[in-house]
């Protein structure tokens, strides 16, 4: 379908481990009527984007539905500033979000993804980041979405999974003292 563009390449040939992700970098698609088929195009078309594939390596529609793009340890195309594309990861939230927040479901699909990625590579919650960060004459991923939003996101799920895990081990401690009896 888009072999005819010359930068082109399939995600599932997108095998170099160049990408070594320390920040999470959030983003918006900017509009209101995209999806991932809709983003992809978007970036491989587009004559002033022209990109390998979707640039980036998470997209969350508006139904909460998560999409993989680029594969987590293959560079990205959605962060140039400060080599970001070489040490993060890329989550688009489909929509606009200067006048509003993104839908319920796409938050608790944001919450889901932020917390396995940053158990999975250990990245602190003040490595979560906004593209507007990096690129200052951006509000991306939008003005209603808060500096501190996300980490937000993140953080309660922290405190109750650490309240969660205290509690099982005090009942594993229990039950190692009643096995041992």
């Amino acid at each position: 379908m888009y072999d005819k563009y010359p930068n082109y390449k399939a995600l599932d040939k997108m095998v170099e481990v160049d990408n070594h992700p320390e920040y999470l970098i959030i983003h918006c698609s900017d509009s209101d009527i995209d999806n991932f088929d809709i983003i992809q195009r978007y970036h491989i078309t587009d004559p002033s984007r022209r990109y390998e594939n979707v640039s980036y390596q998470y997209i969350i529609e508006r139904s909460g539905l998560l999409k993989s793009g680029r594969p987590e340890t293959y560079h990205g195309g959605h962060t140039a500033e400060q080599g970001m594309n070489k040490k993060s990861i890329g989550i688009c939230l489909c929509g606009k979000f200067e006048n509003k927040l993104p839908s319920k479901e796409q938050t608790e699909t944001l919450k889901i993804l932020l917390t396995r990625l940053t158990i999975k590579y250990g990245i602190t919650s003040d490595k979560i980041k906004y593209h507007r960060h990096f690129k200052p004459s951006k509000t991306c991923p939008g003005m209603a979405i808060k500096d501190d939003w996300a980490k937000n996101l993140l953080i309660q799920d922290v405190v109750n999974w650490e309240e969660e895990y205290k509690t099982l081990k005090a009942k594993l401690d229990a039950i190692k003292d009643i096995v041992k009896m």
